[in-house]
């Protein structure tokens, strides 16, 4: 079943005529859809419409981002550039290979997938290659000029009665030309045909370096029985992404325009290119991420050295108005005393704990100047700056 344009969305696009479909359940429940409205999240799923009573029909949308040319790419990447920011990177996003394609008639229409999975791809490899390939040991059967290893004679017999100079051998060799190693290389092989970003060619091309004498052959009952060496922890990310590069150029490469359903979290996205921005600025100091406190939630950002709570939101809104249950939200974290204690305040200190939060906007830039910052009107010590996303050119 091909989308239809009526089944395009924008995130958080409201409109009550599916099912609530939840695409993680693991700790809290995580929607795509629910209660008569999408999420945070863009991508193309199957969701299941009610026609009537007693019947249910799958239908494939696609859901948009509600700022218009966002280049989240360029955003994944500022992401992948700090170990901090790309820790955990597969919780930004899913590909469902095992549930049917989906069928669409233009690209335009469809968030980008495949760029995505090749920058977390490369980003996987960097530490496998500097800790060096994996070897394993291989039998050879040759005809050598000197004896190695077993010498087979019923062959050296038949190959070399006439030739005393060589011997015909059964040999062991430690090479790198692995299982493991040769998906790696099949999935680079794709990268590099694929890929349009200059930044990431220069490093795929540095990686296919590492990778030559390696064989990129690779079968399909190799990659669903392969199991990783847990001494070789480096290749299990690597090897997962490289399967679902591997299994996304059938989609790419087929007659029919198809892509797996899949799902990009596009406030958690916003929430690691903040980290990552602020990470490059000395000024903001040391930062504490996502620390879990066990009655009081999970802060976005603790900065000690500026005493000071800070909350990423992906609402575009808040540049003209602010969302009163945001603002309740971190003013609940700012009296909460093990949040108190971890900023260095003492719990004989009455001091305001400052709260900032940071939204989208364009032409801000991200500065840990409080001048810079707005106030938010009636609240003491409270604070919001804009930061401009990535955007595509308005062409394309």
């Amino acid at each position: 079943m091909v989308v239809n344009e009526e089944n395009i969305y924008k995130e958080h696009a409201c409109l009550g005529k599916f099912e609530d479909c939840v695409i993680d359940n693991s700790r809290k429940p995580r929607y795509f859809y629910q209660e008569g409205s999408f999420s945070y999240y863009i991508g193309a799923m199957w969701l299941e419409q009610i026609i009537d009573d007693s019947d249910i029909q799958k239908i494939p949308v696609i859901v948009n981002p509600k700022i218009e040319n966002i280049d989240f790419m360029l955003m994944f990447l500022a992401c992948l550039k700090t170990p901090e920011s790309a820790k955990n990177f597969n919780d930004i996003y899913k590909i469902y290979f095992d549930k049917s394609p989906i069928m669409y008639k233009d690209q335009k229409n469809l968030p980008e997938l495949e760029p995505l999975i090749i920058a977390h791809f490369i980003y996987c490899l960097e530490p496998l290659i500097q800790k060096g390939l994996k070897h394993h040991f291989i039998y050879r059967e040759d005809n050598i000029s000197t004896i190695k290893g077993k010498l087979l004679f019923k062959k050296q017999i038949k190959n070399n009665i006439l030739n005393k100079s060589k011997a015909y051998c059964r040999f062991s060799e430690y090479d790198k030309n692995c299982i493991e190693n040769r998906i790696l290389k099949k999935a680079l092989t794709i990268c590099q045909k694929r890929s349009q970003y200059s930044e990431l060619n220069a490093k795929i091309g540095h990686c296919l370096a590492v990778f030559q004498g390696v064989s990129d052959q690779v079968v399909d009952w190799e990659l669903n029985h392969l199991k990783i060496n847990p001494l070789y922890k480096e290749y299990k990310p690597a090897i997962e992404v490289a399967k679902q590069i591997i299994k996304l150029q059938r989609h790419c490469e087929g007659t029919k325009k198809t892509a797996p359903p899949f799902w990009i979290d596009m406030a958690l996205l916003f929430e690691r290119y903040v980290y990552s921005t602020m990470l490059k600025e000395k000024e903001w100091g040391d930062i504490i991420y996502q620390r879990r406190y066990r009655s009081g939630g999970i802060p976005d950002f603790l900065l000690p050295s500026h005493h000071l709570i800070v909350d990423t939101k992906y609402k575009p809104q808040y540049i003209t108005e602010d969302e009163i249950k945001d603002i309740r939200q971190l003013s609940a974290y700012a009296r909460h005393e093990k949040i108190r204690n971890d900023l260095g305040i003492e719990d004989d200190n009455d001091e305001h704990v400052s709260c900032l939060i940071i939204y989208p906007e364009k032409s801000h830039t991200l500065e840990a100047d409080k001048s810079k910052w707005s106030p938010v009107a009636q609240y003491k010590s409270f604070y919001k700056i804009g930061v401009e996303l990535p955007t595509l050119p308005s062409d394309l």
